[in-house]
């Protein structure tokens, strides 16, 4: 029987993505109580719109389908449906990764939607909506490299992107496993995985539920090692003072979770219920 190229990579993928799930239900936050002056919702119902800033690049929350030139992705479905339930339309609008806060600073943008991954510093900058889809950042090495663990590869050439949120995680592992002293920084995943399978690199570091959808549409023999670098949380970013939207935005995910709809959504693009929304 002929051996499917990306069995190995399925295999160590689902183990992580085990894990993942067991570790997805979480205590629900505390909502801030918005100001009296607060507008922000009002505002968004008078127009009747939502300015959405996402980026096309990132399979499976959001992407240019290039034969449609549609956005399509998990985030792009959940916001559409969360916008029809609050009889408003959903405006996405790709922007510049690095431009996100000043564009919702200046009113370019309503909120950030685009697997935005919280820390504490995002928590001082913006008003984030409770998490609601955790993640891992991983290894992926060759389906035959002979490496098996983070020590393995620590020494080795390894790809990451120009994400700070993996570099920071990155170097946070350094406390824990040494110094990783051979870094090469990439634009984009697709560059990563290129240099991988040009020998390139030896090991490319992402998150593991982007990777795994590039992974699958790609030639090759791919593993992912057992050890994650750190786990991630996605929210949705808002202006520190709109309390009033996120408070509802929120409200609308909840009633949404009392449906099929988010673990419906989740199965097709994730293969699996990952939504913490209300768990």
């Amino acid at each position: 029987m002929k051996k499917n190229p990306n069995h190995i990579f399925k295999l160590s993928f689902l183990f992580l993505f085990t894990v993942l799930v067991m570790i997805s239900c979480k205590p629900k936050a505390v909502r801030i109580q918005k100001k009296e002056n607060d507008i922000s919702l009002a505002k968004i119902l008078v127009k009747k719109e939502l300015i959405i800033g996402i980026r096309d690049d990132h399979p499976p929350f959001s992407v240019l389908n290039l034969f449609t030139t549609k956005m399509e992705g998990y985030d792009i479905e959940v916001a559409q449906e969360l916008c029809n339930r609050m009889k408003i339309k959903p405006i996405f609008k790709v922007i510049k990764w690095n431009q996100r806060e000043s564009l919702l600073k200046d009113g370019e943008i309503d909120c950030i939607w685009s697997a935005f991954v919280y820390s504490k510093e995002s928590d001082v900058v913006y008003s984030l909506t409770s998490p609601y889809i955790k993640s891992a950042i991983i290894l992926v090495v060759k389906d035959k490299s002979p490496y098996y663990s983070i020590q393995d590869i620590r020494e080795k050439k390894i790809g990451i992107t120009s994400s700070s949120f993996i570099q920071e995680s990155l170097k946070k592992a350094e406390s824990t496993h040494g110094v990783f002293k051979n870094t090469l920084v990439f634009q984009n995943t697709q560059e990563a995985i290129n240099a991988l399978e040009k020998d390139e690199v030896e090991c490319v570091v992402y998150d593991l539920l982007s990777i795994n959808n590039l992974i699958q549409t790609r030639k090759g023999s791919y593993r992912v090692l057992d050890e994650a670098i750190a786990y991630e949380e996605y929210v949705i970013a808002f202006r520190k003072e709109d309390i009033a939207l996120k408070n509802a935005v929120e409200s609308t995910l909840e009633e949404m979770a009392k449906t099929d709809f988010l673990e419906k959504t989740s199965k097709k693009w994730f293969g699996a219920n990952i939504s913490i929304i209300g768990r």
